[in-house]
């Protein structure tokens, strides 16, 4: 998942070869796109800049790889929690819309073990749900739901800023 703080399909335009996936648009927002062949152009320029390139798709393959080993180990009862604050903070917003077949989709489960869990939520108040619209009315709680694999992939991005900073000042 790629949010307002990510870039998609870096890795094909270094290369010069066609992308390898596609994206798919899950949530309204704005978005920037730039001709692959002048990202490619800046990024030969300045190996900061390629260097932040390849950091940021490293992470996207890490959190790519830890959805998968949650997928395959932990139930989709900390699963969705860990999903509605990843897309949460990606977001910038508690405010959500995603249909349970999304839902369902992006957690490889049955759209009814979504509808159950979602459900329970619900009751315990850690979100309203109506008709794809979903709003998280506890994170806290909603974190305390979640497998652990939601501080992982949190503190990625968090990682790689703190990472460049110190990049950039060694550079000064």
């Amino acid at each position: 998942m790629i949010g307002h703080d990510g870039v998609f399909g870096c890795t094909s335009a270094l290369s010069g070869l066609t992308a390898t996936s596609t994206a798919m648009i899950q949530m309204a927002g704005r978005a920037s796109t730039l001709e692959s062949r002048f990202l490619r152009a800046e990024a030969l320029r300045s190996p900061l800049l390629l260097d932040m390139i390849i950091r940021h798709e490293q992470m996207v393959y890490g959190q790519a790889l830890q959805s998968v080993a949650c997928n395959a180990v932990h139930t989709i009862r900390s699963r969705l929690p860990r999903w509605l604050l990843h897309a949460r903070d990606l977001a910038g917003s508690g405010k959500l819309t995603f249909s349970q077949d999304l839902l369902a989709q992006m957690l490889g489960t049955h759209r009814n073990s979504v509808s159950i869990v979602a459900n329970e939520l619900l009751q315990s108040g850690l979100i309203h749900y109506s008709r794809g619209h979903i709003q998280i009315l506890d994170p806290v709680g909603l974190r305390e739901k979640c497998c652990e694999c939601y501080k992982l992939q949190k503190n990625r991005p968090e990682m790689l800023i703190n990472k460049i900073k110190l990049d950039c000042l060694e550079m000064q």
